[in-house]
């Protein structure tokens, strides 16, 4: 499979070998997250094998003391060896690592785990769990408050506060998926389902003419 990476196209194995070249340069939550980056491509390339091995560098660098709370893009990692698992076609042990991943995401309470433990359920073929998950994500996503619980990073905060654009576009990506899911499972349509997509955003020019004519 071709992969985007930088400006040219790669495969998922070259990718994965980029990212581990920027491994080795980075340190702290930045080395570990590149280090996931590869895991994902490997498995993508179909070398599960070299994938569960980076992935269990990770968990044993965050087991001697690299805390999630360093790189909130480290949540992806319960769920993402659970998937290697199951790709690498060790269902027993996947699905152990499945149920591990779901108490991973229960236990932050952040959107962002539940979204990502969906995606991977869904990639593993388990639409109604994936659903139940991106529903969870949706239920910490909505509420009208001025900063979601555990919004943390994952692109949703900008400069200390809640972007409330950011969430939209989360909320439209999540609701997109489920939707898909539920029409697999042959599930008529819900509140979810029939929300509204956003409308295009026009531009800074376009509204400026707007107003001036």
């Amino acid at each position: 499979m071709k992969r985007p990476f930088g400006p040219l196209t790669y495969t998922s194995a070259e990718c994965a070998e980029e990212s581990e070249a920027f491994a080795a340069t980075a340190s702290g939550g930045e080395r570990l997250d590149a280090l996931v980056d590869a895991a994902v491509y490997w498995t993508d390339a179909g070398s599960c094998a070299r994938a569960l091995a980076l992935l269990d560098e990770v968990a044993a660098a965050r087991t001697g003391g690299l805390a999630a709370e360093d790189d909130p893009g480290l949540d992806r990692m319960p769920a993402l060896y659970a998937f290697t698992l199951h790709t690498a076609g060790r269902g027993e042990e996947a699905r152990d690592a499945f149920t591990a991943a779901e108490a991973y995401a229960r236990g932050s309470g952040d959107w962002y785990a539940f979204e990502d433990l969906a995606d991977h359920l869904a990639g593993a073929g388990q639409d109604e769990r994936a659903v139940r998950h991106w529903t969870t994500a949706l239920d910490l996503l909505l509420p009208e408050a001025a900063d979601p619980p555990a919004a943390r990073d994952h692109g949703a905060q900008e400069h200390g506060g809640w972007d409330h654009a950011a969430r939209e576009r989360a909320v439209h990506r999540i609701r997109a998926e489920r939707r898909g899911a539920r029409a697999r499972l042959g599930l008529p349509s819900d509140a979810h389902d029939l929300a509204p997509s956003p409308g295009p955003r026009r531009g800074l020019f376009d509204r400026l003419l707007r107003r001036g004519s």
